[in-house]
């Protein structure tokens, strides 16, 4: 049980954190690792402390220009020479017996994917939630699969065989999230996976995390659009191994699925007060509850969510 294991990090705009991520893997104790690193444009000083590592487990795969989450992680993903492949998010950290807990749990079992328990922290480090609990057996997790996510995108780690077979994310799922979703999907469908019943992997209520950041629609949807593949994927046009947006069942779903938003201008923001919420985020809840008030204060919907969100901080 020592085969190389590839750890991708994109890493953007999280200078206060990333060391901590960085120094939980290279502290591992499956020591036969390479930790791939790719500073995707950031504006702070993300970089230059990246940088001031000289590990030779690192490998430094910058970009010139800013290309998101999933197309940083599909140019990582090819740079991987592992037998294994898992991630790392920069604001994130992993225990300390991670790595070496799934790769044995990959060989023991002949598995293809390999997820674990996470516990959602605050900035600061301190538990924030208790342990988010997933469905461990390889039949809970396909049972699981149409409605939710069953893993912790993060910690999942696959073999090089489930990689060459089903490729990276798709690009239709750039900037708008759940491209781990839909992914994961694609390799349980052709391999036996388990989630590790132990948190080995912690997430930080990170208010500035690409993730919990909403720029656009789709990324409210985005869930929804992956349950719709999942039930309807044999009847969409793909091209280049690339979902087609273009592709008219697929159009017509998502067209549905935004007319509300368009009806009503504070949704996406009353979206956004409850993901924040979900993460622990509360102050970052209630000021996406006020941009909803803001945007129709008439709104009776808006009234309580503004209110809500103020009891959760004040309770807190």
């Amino acid at each position: 049980m020592n085969s190389l294991v590839s750890i991708i990090m994109p890493a953007y705009n999280c200078e206060e954190y990333i060391c901590e991520a960085i120094d939980s893997i290279l502290s591992q104790s499956y020591q036969n690792i390479e930790l791939l690193i790719a500073d995707d444009a950031s504006s702070d000083g993300t970089k230059s402390i990246i940088e001031g590592y000289s590990d030779s487990r690192i490998k430094m795969f910058h970009n010139d220009g800013n290309m998101g989450y999933l197309q940083t992680c599909n140019k990582l993903f090819e740079k991987c020479n592992g037998e294994y492949i898992t991630f790392q998010d920069a604001d994130d950290w992993s225990a300390k017996d991670r790595i070496a807990s799934q790769v044995e749990a990959i060989t023991q079992s002949s598995l293809g994917i390999c997820g674990t328990f996470l516990e959602f922290v605050n900035p600061d480090g301190s538990p924030a939630t208790a342990s988010k609990i997933l469905p461990v057996s390889d039949q809970d997790i396909r049972e699981k699969m149409r409605s939710t996510n069953p893993f912790c995108g993060a910690s999942i780690m696959i073999t090089k065989d489930a990689y060459e077979k089903v490729g990276g994310y798709d690009p239709f799922f750039s900037r708008i999230g759940n491209e781990d979703y839909y992914w994961a999907s694609r390799i349980v469908d052709k391999y036996t996976a388990l989630n590790i019943d132990r948190p080995l992997y912690f997430v930080r209520a990170n208010p500035n995390s690409v993730t919990r950041t909403i720029k656009n629609v789709r990324q409210l949807l985005s869930v929804e659009i992956v349950h719709f593949l999942i039930e309807n994927g044999d009847k969409i046009e793909h091209s280049k191994n690339s979902i087609d947006p273009k592709d008219p069942l697929l159009k017509g779903f998502i067209e549905q699925l935004e007319k509300p938003f368009i009806q009503d201008a504070s949704l996406i923001y009353r979206k956004e007060a409850d993901m924040r919420a979900y993460y622990g985020d509360f102050v970052g809840s209630f000021q996406s509850a006020r941009k909803a008030f803001m945007a129709r204060p008439w709104y009776l919907i808006n009234l309580k969510y503004l209110l809500t969100t103020a009891t959760r901080i004040i309770n807190k």
